[in-house]
């Protein structure tokens, strides 16, 4: 009994294993979106907390998607809340908007697109996607709120998450600089220091030799 117990708990933790539910990928829903927004797209590649790099062929770097943080707000759409994500082109500007998983009537959304409501972020950058007011589309007024509320947000997120990253790396530079400062003036300080004992035993050798 004891024996096929203990062949029986491998057994168990194995299946166990090999049933856990994997993790997600939050990019998956907007892959699609990204290939027609990145000519020559082959992989995305996280740089930061919901900041993929768009990477083509050799790595080189082609733009970013940009996904809603985890804590931002969401507001509701018709049918419940519409996930955005933003595209960025090489220069920082946004591409495109594309939306993720939701439970929106279809024709809302097809009347967006058909208005050319995604588009209307077009080359604004981070800065003046988190402020700037998109008019709504009538007869999808809802979704469009929605979907305005969430690229505001993760505008405001992502610009942010710049500035912090940006100010993080002066307050780096500057500490680096304050270091080498120090440095310098300590090594002044004993070349000087040296060179003033070795005058005063040149001085005192020079009496003794009179």
């Amino acid at each position: 009994m004891k024996r096929h117990i203990t062949l029986l708990l491998p057994a168990l933790l194995l299946f166990s294993l090999g049933a856990a539910p994997q993790e997600e990928d939050p990019t998956a829903p907007y892959l699609a979106g990204v290939k027609e927004r990145f000519s020559g797209f082959e992989e995305l590649k996280q740089t930061a907390p919901f900041d993929y790099s768009v990477r083509g062929e050799g790595g080189r770097e082609l733009g970013r998607l940009l996904l809603e943080s985890g804590d931002s707000e969401r507001k509701t759409g018709y049918a419940g809340p519409i996930p955005v994500a933003l595209c960025l082109g090489s220069d920082g500007r946004i591409i495109g908007v594309l939306t993720g998983p939701n439970q929106e009537t279809p024709r809302y959304l097809r009347m967006l697109e058909k208005k050319g409501f995604f588009e209307r972020w077009n080359g604004m950058t981070l800065e003046e996607a988190a402020e700037r007011q998109v008019d709504a589309v009538t007869r999808a007024t809802y979704s469009s709120d929605a979907i305005l509320h969430g690229v505001r947000q993760a505008a405001k997120y992502h610009f942010e998450a710049a500035k912090r990253k940006h100010s993080s790396a002066g307050n780096d530079w500057n500490g680096l600089l304050l270091s080498a400062v120090v440095l310098l003036s300590a090594a002044i300080y004993l070349l000087c220091d040296f060179r003033r004992r070795l005058k005063r035993e040149t001085s005192s050798c020079n009496c003794c030799k009179n």
